[in-house]
């Protein structure tokens, strides 16, 4: 009877051995199965991505795990999911790019959005088939509905068009106009234009643009104004490292302003999440 314990006490512990075994070198380089988990604004459906065998793909999901819409992500790096409204998923995301010649910067990293409608499932690429801005979005600043109709509000850069050229890149610093979006066929319509110093813009739900944010990178001066163009000096301040961050209040045109921790002038007003584009060299 001992013995028979003693075998069994052994081949347990064989057994615990081999189930406590550690893990194959590769698993620990394995990329996460899901990722960047965003819910609609109802709580009706959810956007992931999922690893599904070797490839990274947006998945679109009612809660009761039917599925609505799917994707192929490839290698592009994910940076957010959002909803605009309960039809439409907006992907952000970046890839490395070469610039070429002209511009102060070999390589950048440039980033996109890509709108997916769950119920028709068609996508479209925020500038992608632009012919007079680049293919390349500098910030989101909010979604509308408007007479049924959903759209996104995002920062492109505006190629220079002259007469018998092709539109290209304007010379020296780069920095986006806001655009209206239409989430489903592309369309995009100027509706703010930007300047160097221009950090961002809040919109509302109704599309009328609450309020524009300005940094100036030489003086550290910052300033929230109020609607698209020259309106009422909302904060202003200076900070060494960047503005105010800007979002809507609990009534509509209302702001809450949020001024930089580290800004050395007291102000009565967080940063834009935009990023600023790659200097090009003058011709």
């Amino acid at each position: 009877m001992l013995r028979w314990l003693c075998g069994l006490t052994l081949a347990l512990s064989f057994a615990v051995g081999a189930a406590c075994a550690a893990p194959p070198v590769e698993t620990y380089g394995a990329l996460p199965g899901i990722e960047d988990v965003a819910m609609s604004p109802s709580g009706a459906a959810y956007a992931f991505v999922a690893l599904v065998g070797d490839s990274r793909v947006l998945l679109v999901m009612a809660s009761d795990g039917t599925l609505l819409a799917k994707s192929n992500v490839g290698g592009a790096k994910v940076r957010s999911i959002r909803w605009a409204g309960e039809d439409h998923v907006l992907v952000a995301y970046s890839t490395t790019v070469t610039l070429g010649m002209g511009f102060t910067v070999r390589r950048d990293e440039l980033e996109g959005v890509q709108s997916v409608n769950v119920r028709t499932r068609k996508q479209i690429a925020v500038f992608g088939d632009s012919s007079v801005i680049a293919h390349t979005v500098l910030g989101q600043y909010g979604q509308s509905t408007e007479n049924g109709h959903a759209y996104g509000y995002f920062g492109g850069i505006t190629y220079v068009s002259e007469p018998g050229y092709e539109p290209r890149l304007p010379s020296g610093s780069l920095y986006p106009d806001l655009y209206r979006v239409d989430l489903d066929t592309g369309a995009a319509v100027r509706v703010a234009g930007g300047s160097p110093s221009t950090e961002g813009w809040l919109v509302g739900p109704d599309g009328a643009v609450i309020a524009r944010k300005t940094y100036d990178e030489k003086t550290g001066d910052w300033e929230v104004l109020a609607g698209a163009f020259r309106g009422k000096l909302l904060a202003s301040g200076r900070s060494p490292f960047g503005g105010a961050g800007v979002t809507r209040g609990r009534t509509p045109g209302s702001v809450l302003i949020a001024a930089p921790s580290w800004a050395t002038t007291p102000t009565k007003s967080r940063r834009s999440a935009s990023r600023r584009a790659p200097m090009r060299r003058s011709c």
